[in-house]
């Protein structure tokens, strides 16, 4: 199996949602997930980390200062992202793996698509606050979320709200809490 990871947040940048995202990837085996993430704040840290990751990792532009497809701006932004995971997905892929809704989960959603290939994505429970706030970014994030064959939730909670609050069957949701490494503490 071959997994495409698209991610923003990575480490060596510091967050949730990268940290979560990397030892997700460290669980499976060598080889078996690529990751595309934005391009680092610190090369040479990034290299560091990359080198000692058991997957390949890319780093793209791949910040968004909106989440909306509405405008030129919002359309070339997405349209970038879109060629980067194309050109990222490994020869045989088999699934593709988005670590938020948005932009990673709509840019994975229409390479999937395009590619005939079945995509899950990971909800972190922000992003879904964040996509209330727009009718556009509603609309977007449900299409993710929708047509997505697995919807991870980082908790409970998450799951809950994509129940409740946006209609996703409770049988397509995995809760995947995130975990402590005991021996690095």
């Amino acid at each position: 199996m071959s997994v495409l990871l698209v991610s923003e947040n990575f480490p060596p940048r510091i967050g949730g949602a990268g940290t979560y995202a990397a030892e997700l990837c460290r669980s499976l085996p060598a080889g078996s997930v690529a990751v595309l993430t934005h391009e680092p704040d610190d090369p040479r840290a990034a290299a560091a980390f990359d080198a000692g990751f058991p997957h390949p990792v890319a780093r793209v532009p791949m910040q968004f200062d909106s989440w909306g497809k509405l405008g030129l701006r919002g359309w070339r932004r997405y349209a970038a992202l879109n060629d980067a995971v194309r050109q990222a997905l490994p020869e045989g892929a088999t699934a593709l793996l988005a670590n938020r809704c948005l932009p990673e989960g709509e840019a994975v959603r229409c390479v999937a698509a395009a590619q005939r290939l079945p995509y899950a994505g990971v909800v972190h429970g922000e992003e879904l606050n964040t996509a209330s706030t727009s009718r556009e970014l509603a609309f977007l994030t449900r299409r993710v979320l929708h047509r997505a064959a697995r919807v991870v939730a980082n908790s409970q909670h998450t799951r809950s709200l994509l129940v409740g609050q946006w209609g996703v069957s409770d049988k397509r949701i995995a809760v995947v809490t995130p975990g402590v490494d005991v021996n690095a503490i």
